[in-house]
């Protein structure tokens, strides 16, 4: 695994420990087009260098991204963004979404993602 170099205290990870990862995703869509048209953040903590590396980091970007196809049998919406990217969206928690959108109409889309990674030592045997 490829680790940044601002990982001061990566010397501490030996052959054994355990590594805990846990990643979430998420998208949220406001259908009334109102609020900013693109924004971004993000959050970054990592362990002091006394302690086993971990970090926890979160990243919340929005942008205006018109629908460019829905699809009723995953379901599933596809939005183009600003640059031309595609992205096809899970629907599958709220398929009821699908009846407030259209073809062509763009909408804010916020995607945010949260990582949190942590090392522990084993216990010696």
């Amino acid at each position: 695994m490829q680790v940044d170099e601002g990982v001061k205290n990566l010397s501490e990870v030996k052959v054994g420990d355990t590594v805990s990862v846990a990643y979430y995703e998420s998208w949220a869509l406001t259908i009334d087009g109102s609020g900013d048209s693109a924004s971004a953040s993000s959050v970054v903590r990592t362990a002091t260098t006394e302690q086993m590396p971990a970090v926890f980091a979160a990243r919340r970007t929005t942008i205006r991204a018109s629908v460019a196809a829905i699809d009723a049998g995953k379901p599933s919406v596809t939005f183009r963004g600003p640059q031309g990217r595609v992205q096809e969206v899970s629907v599958a928690q709220d398929p009821r979404i699908l009846a407030q959108l259209k073809v062509g109409e763009t909408y804010n889309v916020t995607y945010t993602e949260h990582l949190a990674m942590v090392v522990e030592k084993t216990a010696k045997r």
